[in-house]
């Protein structure tokens, strides 16, 4: 088992990160673990890792924080993208200054370059009399989040682009160029190279965005963080809800058997519910395993349609030409057809 300390100075700056290398077979294992590898100073951003792959990517964001080159943070939803962004900013220069998060796909779309860039008074009709600062403007001096960057409108990626080349911009019904000194961090859980083929993205502002890239591995890819992880989370609920629980051996090793599409995210759910549902301190397989015999049987109405939608969406994507043709068939716009598809975690091979 390996795991990495961050080590910190007087200052608060990063020093060095210690990494220690444990023959596990030495360890009798009772459910504590003492968190050396998580990062919690100050408000510095938790992150366990000791997968060996994990703990490579946390060294490698102890060097790039210190920087301000773009970085693309790519994974499945659920692997800890916005995490891996706060933990950069905290060890960046720019740490006492707020971290700016826009979830890109959660701004419509004839709102999100007012939302990015602002804009003047009067520049439209209902705009405010006093106009209004944009993400960018407000990011001043610190690090924007974008989160779900694969969601912006081509558009919008235009104007973007001009923010990263020349750190200038001009806010929604004004000539004037406004200068800014912001770091860009971007994530997604999109394939940007394929949506690249389609013309859905613009070539040119993904080398700008794809300066470092960071790619986190899924859940399964890193089973020896799973049980690390599972009993964090575990200490954490029963801090919130003031239990005494604990998840049995056979459990967790269950666990590192399953294939976790939603990631941290759904094992952090799933823990929650166990520990909530089940009465007794501690929670077995057999806890885990009839929680899931009890979800398959329910009739839920919402989840009925999500899976004829799904069904619908997956038919339709093999036999269309491009979004827009899959857009037209349906009667949708095509930014409904890709917010559907990441809804649903459909990936596009086409």
């Amino acid at each position: 088992m390996s795991r990495a300390k961050p080590v910190f100075g007087n200052n608060k700056e990063l020093t060095l990160i210690v990494n220690s290398v444990y023959d596990v077979t030495e360890f009798d294992y009772k459910g504590e673990l003492d968190f050396d590898s998580k990062i919690n100073i100050d408000g510095f951003q938790q992150f366990i890792a000791y997968n060996k792959k994990m703990l490579e990517i946390l060294d490698f964001v102890s060097h790039i924080a210190l920087v301000d080159s773009t970085v693309l943070i790519t994974g499945e939803t659920g692997t800890g993208k916005e995490v891996l962004a706060k933990l950069i900013h905290s060890l960046s220069k720019r740490k006492n200054k707020p971290f700016i998060k826009v979830n890109c796909a959660a701004i419509p779309e004839n709102l999100i370059e007012t939302e990015l860039f602002g804009y003047e008074p009067g520049a439209f009709t209902g705009a405010s009399p006093r106009g209004k600062k944009g993400f960018f403007e407000i990011a001043n001096n610190s690090t924007l989040f974008l989160d779900e960057i694969g969601e912006l409108p081509l558009n919008t990626q235009a104007k973007l682009l001009q923010v990263l080349q020349d750190k200038k911009f001009t806010k929604v019904g004004s000539p004037k160029l406004i200068e800014v000194d912001v770091r860009i961090i971007a994530a997604t859980n999109r394939k940007l190279e394929e949506m690249m083929e389609k013309n859905l993205f613009r070539q040119d502002l993904y080398y700008r965005l794809n300066v470092i890239p960071i790619d986190l591995p899924p859940l399964r890819e890193r089973l020896d963080d799973i049980e690390p992880i599972s009993t964090y989370i575990v200490q954490r609920m029963n801090n919130k809800y003031g239990f005494e629980k604990t998840l049995s051996r056979e459990l967790i090793e269950f666990f590192k058997l399953l294939p976790w599409k939603g990631n941290i995210r759904e094992l952090e759910n799933v823990i929650e519910k166990l520990l909530v549902v089940v009465p007794r301190k501690e929670i077995t397989k057999e806890d885990f395993l009839k929680l899931e015999r009890t979800k398959k049987s329910e009739i839920n109405p919402k989840q009925l349609i999500s899976d004829c939608e799904k069904e619908v969406l997956l038919k339709l994507l093999s036999s269309s030409k491009s979004m827009r043709d899959m857009a037209n068939k349906l009667g949708v716009s095509k930014a409904t057809v890709i917010r559907k598809l990441k809804q649903y975690n459909i990936s596009v091979h086409k």
